[in-house]
């Protein structure tokens, strides 16, 4: 069977060396397509799915475990995912891709998810790639090209929790939101 490799870094705040992470892939129905641990030295995932399988791609973060998964950049703690999940949404077409997976690429996933956080029956693949450079070009940059699935996030911290001054926008917003949930005791 040939199979397609889905990739990319997963990020709430870096990811540190206790983390029991794991990234599912669900087709467009909800059936799993495969699932991969993530690498806890660099936040990275990699898994196969068919090559058969085309359209919408929904990539969920979730904690298997009690160990503390990231380190939180409002807080300069680490903290465990616990029950929350956050996810990607990208369009499989038979190819190999790279899909990261932050709160950012959660904004999108919701705006292509129903309640359950399952692919929506009217997403397609112009929807999702609607979607994600939409959120690309609210908060990255106006005149990005990529989708946000596509753009390697960075931190504003170490997993030590010394301070990254190389963080790009992209580092910068994932720390604001981090701060407002630290703020609303959402996160």
């Amino acid at each position: 069977l040939f199979r397609s490799t889905v990739s990319g870094t997963v990020g709430l705040g870096p990811v540190v060396s206790t983390e029991d992470l794991l990234v599912t892939a669900y087709d467009a129905s909800g059936k799993v397509l495969g699932t991969s641990a993530v690498d806890g030295t660099d936040g990275t995932y990699s898994l196969n799915i068919a090559r058969t399988y085309t359209g919408p791609l929904l990539l969920r973060l979730s904690s298997t475990g009690a160990g503390t998964d990231y380190r939180d950049e409002a807080t300069n703690t680490n903290l465990d995912l616990g029950t929350t999940t956050i996810s990607a949404v990208a369009s499989a077409d038979g190819s190999n891709k790279t899909v990261h997976i932050t709160t950012l690429t959660d904004i999108a996933a919701r705006l292509l998810t129903v309640s359950g956080g399952m692919i929506a029956s009217d997403a397609t693949t112009a929807k999702v790639d609607a979607a994600n450079l939409l959120v690309a070009k609210k908060f990255i940059d106006t005149s990005a090209t990529q989708a946000i699935t596509a753009l390697t996030p960075d931190f504003t911290i170490t997993t030590t929790g010394a301070v990254d001054i190389t963080a790009t926008r992209y580092g910068q917003v994932l720390a604001q939101l981090s701060k407002q949930m630290a703020d609303s005791g959402a996160g």
